[in-house]
């Protein structure tokens, strides 16, 4: 008797959970299909998190630090000196992808930061207070040009690379309108070509 009572209440429980599975996917059948279909063809949405943290720490913090600093110290920065300094990053490539101003930021900070450092190693070595000084004062002209020295060895980088590229450059382009095509479509060729082809 006992064990009828236990069959027929499992009957009556797998009864109701079958019953429920069939209404709910009669009633939601359809929207379930219609997302499973848009996952497919979209994709899951990915969360805002991980799409912040899938930037590099360069773009997500260095460099709007750099662009905060740089709107500070906008007023201090001749503006020709900024206007030479620009010219200079565009025959670089912009390396970095930062502006005038971002780097007159960058090389304050070298300057100061390899001021202490050199402050710190005279402190670390035991040097005198004079001749931690004498490296302080030393090592922040170093930090100063740094980045102009860096800047200059890319636009002769630069320099070099399209001195090496134009004579094929040439070729290709005239080949290109040789073989018949205009003058603005054999420029797009010469462009869809890889960097010193």
């Amino acid at each position: 008797m006992d064990s009828w009572l236990h069959i027929s209440l499992s009957l009556v429980f797998f009864a109701v959970s079958f019953g429920t599975l069939v209404v709910y996917r009669f009633l939601f059948g359809e929207r379930i299909q219609i997302a499973q279909r848009i996952d497919q063809v979209v994709g899951s949405p990915v969360p805002v998190r991980e799409l912040e943290l899938s930037v590099p720490l360069y773009q997500r913090a260095i460099r709007p630090a750099l662009a905060g600093i740089a709107r500070l110290l906008v007023r201090f920065i001749p503006a020709a000196r900024e206007a030479e300094l620009q010219k200079k990053i565009m025959a670089a490539g912009s390396p970095g992808n930062l502006n005038a101003r971002e780097w007159m930021v960058l090389k304050y900070l070298v300057a100061v930061g390899i001021g202490f450092l050199f402050w710190t190693f005279a402190d670390v070595v035991g040097k005198s207070l004079s001749q931690a000084v004498f490296l302080t004062a030393a090592g922040i002209p170093l930090g100063w040009f740094g980045p102009e020295l860096f800047i200059n060895s890319r636009i002769k980088q630069r320099k070099n690379q399209v001195e090496k590229a134009l004579p094929d450059a040439l070729d290709l382009l005239t080949v290109s309108v040789e073989a018949g095509l205009g003058f603005d479509g054999a420029l797009m060729k010469v462009a869809e070509k890889p960097k010193g082809f």
